[in-house]
């Protein structure tokens, strides 16, 4: 057992963290813990990263250039995601330059995932909706995976024992305001620091946001620097329903989606929230895995462009590819 450090206005407190297996989890037993509080009135505590401070991946070790991992989805023109496409239908290019891809995998690999459900008085009528797609997304996930489950309004919420596991994805209380971008920003940092290649973030919410003390830029800079995939299911019953902040932020939600190299879908039947938190489950199982040298320096410390093209005549098309559009070294790519 491990000490989390708590900082709540003057007092610090040392809180256990506990770390269990996820089957354990599923049958409400057990949990990864990861404890946190974001402040009422936009004020954080000290789980909260201190503002400024993105916490920055360390590059993989070694004398010369590190191996870039690229995670990359593919669907075809019925939407539906392409399983089995084999090394040799795909490209991938660094600043238009093609590169060498030397790794190559499409296996089921445990994954680290964070899982952030809005329970601000915003999402009245909906949490029952948000609480059902986040079990079943938990539920059709690698049974090795880590994850940690949080819910969030103008504090977040992150369980500590299996008691406090079922009261999240049981809460039926939305009250308060939102501090989306918070919640974003310690959720990204948390999975910083996990111990598996392949990280994703899955966040529900309606995108609005009225209490955080970070802003979109630090937001920004820190996805790019994070390689974590974000998916976003963004509540929105029709394009120009909402309001301004609700608009903004799911127009927010959809950009670092995308940043990422992950998807953002809108809602507007509540009963589709489970099919999707499934779909997105199953693509974070069934990702390619590319891995690369790249040819650019190891001192080249800018932005890298990627894209990456798949040729199959085997699929029906045109396909659409999901991964990231770029990323700065030496942070691994995800």
């Amino acid at each position: 057992m491990c000490l989390h450090v708590l900082v709540i206005s003057d007092l610090t407190i040392k809180i256990p963290r506990i770390a269990i297996s996820l089957t354990a989890i599923l049958s409400l037993a057990a949990m990864c813990v990861f404890v946190g509080m974001v402040g009422a009135q936009g004020q954080t505590s000290g789980a909260q990263l201190p503002k400024n401070e993105a916490p920055v991946p360390k590059g993989l070790t070694g004398p010369h250039l590190e191996l870039a991992t690229v995670y990359v989805s593919a669907y075809d023109r019925d939407s539906k995601l392409v399983d089995g496409l084999q090394k040799e239908a795909f490209r991938i290019y660094e600043d238009r330059a093609e590169q060498k891809i030397s790794e190559f995998s499409h296996e089921d690999t445990p994954a680290s995932i964070g899982l952030l459900i809005e329970h601000s008085g915003s999402t009245k009528g909906l949490v029952d909706y948000f609480n059902t797609a986040a079990s079943r997304f938990l539920h059709s996930g690698n049974p090795q995976d880590e994850f940690f489950v949080a819910n969030f309004n103008d504090h977040l919420e992150i369980g500590k024992t299996p008691e406090e596991l079922t009261a999240l994805l049981t809460d039926q209380s939305p009250h308060g305001g939102t501090a989306l971008l918070d919640a974003l920003y310690v959720g990204l940092g948390r999975l910083v620091a996990t111990r598996n290649s392949k990280k994703a973030l899955l966040i529900i919410s309606n995108g609005s946001d009225n209490r955080s003390r970070h802003n979109r830029e630090e937001l920004r800079k820190l996805v790019r620097e994070a390689g974590i995939l974000i998916y976003s299911l963004i509540w929105n019953e029709a394009p120009v329903v909402g309001s301004n902040e609700e608009v903004n932020g799911s127009d927010f939600l959809i950009e670092i989606s995308k940043l990422s190299g992950g998807r953002a879908i809108t809602v507007r039947d509540p009963h589709y929230f489970s099919p999707f938190a499934e779909d997105i489950a199953v693509e974070i199982r069934k990702l390619y895995q590319l891995g690369y040298y790249p040819t650019n320096g190891p001192d080249d410390k800018r932005w890298r462009k990627l894209e990456v093209k798949v040729q199959t005549r085997n699929v029906r098309g045109p396909l659409t590819i999901y991964a990231p559009p770029g990323y700065v070294y030496p942070a691994a790519v995800r």
